[in-house]
């Protein structure tokens, strides 16, 4: 039996003799008992499993599959329940393998104890909890499919409401002073996570890097990550818009976020090229089996609120996603119209007492000198 090898120079084939290739070299037949009782696994597996059993007897089909889970299958995160909150080690923090290393699947970025990424839990708790001496100074409601646009001065708190029922909000930031300092969702999902909560921080942009606020308060903290890999507050989507509604739905549609966002800010003097990646409040979302991003209907009820501390003098803005609570497709064969599930939504900006904001100093900007190497160095 011969075959033609790609090149065009005839190589013998060998014929088939009963037996197969074991992992760490030499041949084993094919009716070998401990083959037969791998099934449909690699028959390599045949030496993982003597190697780790130590036995000369080939074990039972039973023995075989317990073996090869145990040694194949890496060990499986525990299941957290729809409303509990899952355990999860603070931002910056390095978890340690068992022999005192750290994974490389740990947070990429992070700092040493006592660093930028260590927060003061004592006093963002005392601003987020000392709400008796607080003074309202601004209120007033986002409608449906709309968007607000409004300052927040450093030092005080702002708060996101759901008045009526669940609905997702679209929130971008910038320096009140400086619009060129934004938000930066990408650096906080590092520095951060993916979906925030109360103590996490939102990032801005180079060459400023520092925080814009303070997540002082969540009432959906305890949501965690529900059965189908869910979560609350997500900074891993961003802003629906009529550019992709016009390619996916063949349809212009002048309300969607990025447009909401873009009418909100024109006061300002700002445009749609400062609308920027969004945090996308009450929204729950995730990464499907096929690392796709997902949208849930949003879990907020009446009442539920997100609350975030304002490290600088912030211009804030809010759209109303037209998409309401999410529960109707926007997008694909099964889109529909979610006008009916569309709910305003309501803003409150409050000063906090003297005594809450004891020891509390702004963030100042990145300490890089920005030189970027453009001085000659004298390698020489």
């Amino acid at each position: 039996m011969r075959g033609i090898w790609p090149y065009g120079q005839d190589l013998p084939i060998a014929r088939d003799d009963g037996t197969t290739g074991r992992l760490f070299g030499g041949r084993v037949g094919k009716d070998d008992p401990l083959v037969e009782g791998c099934g449909d696994i690699d028959e390599a597996v045949v030496d993982l499993v003597r190697a780790s059993a130590g036995e000369a007897e080939a074990p039972s089909h039973e023995q075989v599959a317990s073996r090869v889970v145990a040694e194949l299958l890496p060990p499986q995160p525990p299941v957290v329940e729809v409303g509990a909150c899952a355990p999860q080690p603070s931002s910056g923090s390095a978890l340690v393998g068992h022999d005192g290393s750290m994974s490389l699947t740990d947070a990429a970025y992070q700092s040493d104890p006592g660093g930028p990424l260590d927060l003061d839990r004592d006093l963002y708790g005392r601003i987020g909890s000392m709400t008796e001496g607080r003074e309202l100074v601004d209120s007033f409601v986002v409608p449906i499919r709309s968007g607000r646009a409004w300052e927040v001065p450093a030092g005080h708190v702002c708060r996101i409401v759901t008045i009526e029922g669940p609905q997702v909000a679209d929130l971008n930031l910038w320096n009140r002073h400086d619009p060129r300092e934004r938000l930066w969702a990408a650096r906080t999902r590092q520095l951060q996570s993916a979906h925030v909560s109360t103590f996490d921080r939102l990032w801005s942009t180079l060459p400023f890097l520092r925080p814009l606020v303070t997540i002082t308060g969540d009432s959906l903290e305890d949501y965690g990550v529900d059965e189908e890999g869910g979560r609350v507050h997500d900074l891993l989507g961003t802003r629906c818009d009529p550019y992709v509604n016009q390619m996916l739905n063949d349809a212009p549609f002048d309300y969607h976020c990025h447009s909401n966002l873009t009418r909100a800010v024109r006061p300002w003097h700002l445009t749609e090229f400062d609308v920027h990646d969004v945090l996308n409040v009450f929204q729950c979302t995730g990464l499907n089996e096929r690392d796709e991003y997902f949208m849930k209907t949003c879990p907020a009820t009446k009442g539920d609120y997100f609350e975030f501390f304002a490290e600088i003098d912030l211009l804030a803005a809010l759209s109303a996603c037209p998409g309401g609570d999410l529960s109707v497709p926007m997008f694909g064969p099964e889109a529909g119209d979610t006008e009916a599930v569309c709910r305003p939504l309501g803003i409150e900006v409050y000063s906090v007492p003297d005594e809450a904001l004891a020891g509390w100093q702004p963030p100042q900007r990145a300490a890089y000198a920005q030189d970027h190497g453009l001085r000659a160095r004298p390698w020489a």
